[in-house]
């Protein structure tokens, strides 16, 4: 019995946790143990503030050509422009823009 309830919490956890993640949330679980040798569990929610924050396609163009040039790269932080560079060698198109910007 006592190790079915640590199995069942433990995958609780680990799938609260994987959740709330992916959805930049705080997960804050309370066990409580009730009079009747029950084991009750309070979960709340916390919603985390981004530390970082992606500028927009458009915002990242600052010459407004429809493409992220080495330059406009290097001025939103992506230092390795070759290697996302998939279609058009001298820019970046918002596909790939993304992509630097996320790895």
């Amino acid at each position: 019995m006592i190790m079915k309830n640590i199995l069942i919490i433990g995958l609780f956890t680990f799938f609260i946790t994987s959740v709330s993640y992916a959805q930049l949330t705080e997960t804050i679980l309370t066990i409580q143990d009730t009079k009747d040798g029950e084991q009750v569990i309070d979960v709340r929610y916390k919603e985390k503030a981004s530390d970082f924050e992606i500028d927009s396609f458009i915002e990242a163009d600052q010459n407004g050509d429809g493409c992220i040039d080495r330059t406009e790269a290097r001025d939103k932080g992506i230092m390795d422009f070759d290697r996302f560079v998939l279609t058009n060698s001298q820019c970046l198109n918002e596909e790939e823009y993304l992509r630097a910007m996320r790895e």
